[in-house]
């Protein structure tokens, strides 16, 4: 697993300097071609607006950048070994923070968190980082995390908390549901507040039935969970379980259902956002009993 945990953490790090790499080559090019534009040669703006053009220059910087990368690999080692570091001084703020954001929810109450109109998407985020930061901390090698007894105790702490995160920002997302329906971001909204729920009841409960022996059980649950995520990432690109298809026929039905009034109805978004199937739900509602009706 360690190992595991080491070879994702260098990917993700190649990927990032590959694309820094990129944003600088296209800067580049940007500027030679504004500097022809300026003597009246528009050969050079004219091929960076070109679309296959851009995808054939992408792939060659994007290669060049990744051999040169890949023929450093003490060079991405230690850089990754020094990000790991780095990660794990950010996770204390993040665990206080959650830790103090659950002492001061019952003075202050759940109205105010509703009335953001995006509790939700932060609490998740927070979820999100913690867990991330979490993982890079502690499961790689629990003993040498370097964090004094009483930070330990305050990252357990805010694991053990998580559920309550995931339940408030449950609770948030429904009423949003409730008040406008299903739409495909509030569809993969739920998505992934279903994986995170799944990270943060499983990391919970295991810290809390034995610390002790947590990190090797958790490293598992991270092998299992990451084929998890990925089964569910694959399935949602399917028809099988297509977020546009179950978005179409919930907002259609509460219209149906006089849940929402024709006039306020969002055609628009069946029409032009949710592809076949929305253009599918508009006819079946054009040629409905409830369409004579209304």
């Amino acid at each position: 697993y360690p190992l595991l945990l080491i070879y994702t953490h260098e990917q993700l790090f190649c990927i990032v300097l590959v694309s820094v790499f990129l944003g600088i080559a296209w800067g580049l090019l940007t500027l030679w071609a504004m500097l022809f534009d300026a003597i009246g040669i528009t050969l050079f703006s004219q091929l960076l607006n070109n679309e296959l053009f851009g995808y054939l220059c992408n792939g060659l910087i994007a290669g060049i950048a990744l051999v040169v990368i890949r023929n450093h690999p003490r060079l991405i080692a230690t850089l990754s070994a020094i990000t790991r570091a780095l990660l794990r001084v950010l996770l204390v703020p993040v665990a206080l923070a959650i830790l103090l954001f659950a002492l001061a929810l019952p003075w202050v109450g759940v109205e105010q968190i509703w009335a953001t109109g995006r509790a939700a998407s932060l609490m998740m985020m927070l979820s999100v980082v913690l867990l991330a930061l979490f993982a890079t901390a502690f499961l790689e090698a629990p003993q040498e995390t370097g964090y004094p007894r009483p930070l330990r105790a305050l990252v357990w702490g805010a694991v053990i908390l998580l559920p309550l995160n995931v339940v408030l920002a449950s609770w948030a997302l429904g009423l949003r549901i409730g008040q406008h329906g299903l739409s495909v971001d509030r569809l993969w909204a739920v998505v992934l507040l279903a994986l995170i729920a799944s990270y943060a009841l499983s990391y919970a409960l295991v810290i809390l039935w034995s610390r002790a022996k947590a990190s090797a059980r958790l490293q598992r649950i991270n092998v299992v969970m990451g084929l998890v995520v990925a089964g569910t990432l694959i399935l949602v690109n399917t028809p099988l379980a297509d977020l546009r298809a179950l978005s179409a026929h919930n907002q259609a039905q509460r219209l149906t259902e006089s849940r929402v009034a024709p006039a306020h109805f969002d055609y628009n978004y069946l029409r032009n956002k949710l592809g076949a199937y929305g253009v599918a739900e508009l006819k079946r509602l054009r040629d409905s009993d409830f369409a004579d009706g209304h």
